[in-house]
């Protein structure tokens, strides 16, 4: 069984911070000079800064399943709230995989900037760029030397990012948490809307339907957004005069409804003018009969355009979506697993295995998406090519993943069992 960290430090789940800072003084006095006097300070380091970090402390709680007086006592709330607290915080899965993916413990986009991910590709950016201005000085770099030296770069990055890090954490995995992290989700969506394409591709459309749902998607982004700044300032300006009540609780959803009835009435009806949708086909020269629903008029709504434009933008925010989210996932999770779980996995693999695609076609694109194969074989690379394979890509290496860290677990409980 996990020793927790009040067992550590010997003090109930409901200690305040005098009480575990007063707990972890006596352990830190108690400790003798033997050889795991250092792992036994780490151990009540860990404890003491993850009990006073109140974030910290609830998602330890959780995790070890562990209630509190607090807890129990927020049990006693209304059904009304409990059930507005399901609603907006999801069940405890969705709730994880989106604290995994959002990295909690960093700070928005600065944590990102300031994260792994960024400092290794970083490091990758500056090792290639002194190779390269070194070589340079001496002999021409041809952009396929260029490429491998980029590539060169991030490995080594990733790999001694492995080394160190491991190191310095290996204590914490004898102190294994219950936390599972989801991929699979991330995977269905991804497929969600490839299966779109695919169902866009057979209809007749040459590319599946992809331009007509990035121009949804689009079309459907700079119009809702124009329309609720327009709508905010009509708003503002009735509050200055009061017209309306301030704290009227259903203002909101009755803001979000009328944003969108006005979407609606400008972009498929004939009131739009050269503002709709059927003005923006026509001016792209895209025809109208668009890959998933013929477009069916009803009364003054084009209602088949309007169902064409909900798929494509699904399709959009799935496929790439997906991608980018299976991206960032398989930068955290392989981690996660092996710090949490104790799987013998090496998360540096994984990360790089995502990262070096989109690292090539970063130097394609530096490069003039050309190099050199062989002596007089050149290969060009167009952005098409790359967005397909990485349209793909991520599905797989994830998929590949997870057949990964089944093979771990298995491997883990039977020795376990032994």
């Amino acid at each position: 069984m996990t020793t927790t960290y009040y067992e550590i430090l010997e003090v109930s789940h409901d200690a305040d911070a005098t009480e575990i800072e007063a707990a972890f003084e006596r352990k830190i006095a108690a400790l003798d000079e033997s050889d795991d006097t250092e792992i036994r300070r780490k151990q009540l380091q860990a404890a003491k800064e993850t009990l006073l970090d109140d974030t910290a402390r609830a998602r330890y709680d959780r995790l070890h399943d562990i209630q509190t007086d607090s807890a129990a006592t927020g049990a006693t709330s209304t059904e009304e709230e409990t059930q507005w607290l399901q609603w907006s915080a999801g069940p405890q899965i969705v709730s994880e995989w989106r604290r995994t993916l959002s990295m909690a413990n960093t700070r928005g986009p600065i944590g990102m900037v300031r994260g792994p991910t960024a400092v290794r590709l970083v490091i990758t950016v500056c090792i290639a760029v002194a190779v390269i201005t070194a070589l340079d000085s001496v002999m021409v770099v041809s952009p396929s030397l260029q490429l491998a030296i980029l590539v060169g770069g991030l490995w080594l990055s990733y790999g001694a990012y492995e080394v160190v890090y491991t190191h310095q954490r290996i204590d914490d995995i004898n102190s294994f948490s219950r936390s599972r992290f989801v991929l699979w989700p991330l995977i269905g969506i991804h497929l969600f809307g490839l299966v779109l394409l695919w169902i866009g591709a057979i209809a007749g459309t040459p590319d599946g339907g992809a331009r007509f749902g990035t121009i949804s998607f689009t079309y459907t982004v700079i119009s809702v957004s124009l329309i609720g700044i327009g709508v905010g300032i009509v708003l503002s300006i009735l509050l200055l005069f009061g017209y309306f009540d301030e704290s009227d609780r259903n203002r909101p959803r009755y803001t979000f409804f009328g944003i969108w009835l006005i979407y609606i009435v400008i972009g498929y009806t004939q009131i739009g003018g050269i503002f709709s949708f059927e003005t923006l086909l026509t001016t792209a020269s895209i025809a109208t009969s668009s890959p998933w629903v013929t477009p069916h008029i009803v009364g003054p709504i084009h209602i088949g355009n309007l169902v064409n434009v909900c798929i494509g933008s699904v399709m959009i925010i799935s496929i790439f979506g997906g991608a980018v989210a299976q991206i960032w996932a398989l930068t955290v999770i392989p981690w996660r697993d092996r710090f949490d779980h104790g799987y013998h996995i090496h998360p540096g693999f994984w990360n790089v295995a995502m990262i070096t695609p989109l690292v090539i076609a970063a130097g394609l694109f530096a490069t003039q998406s050309r190099v050199e194969l062989g002596a007089h074989t050149p290969v060009a690379i167009s952005p098409a090519t790359i967005a397909s394979t990485m349209v793909i890509y991520p599905v797989i290496l994830c998929a590949l993943y997870l057949c990964r860290r089944k093979v771990a677990e298995r491997i883990q409980t039977t020795g376990i069992d032994r």
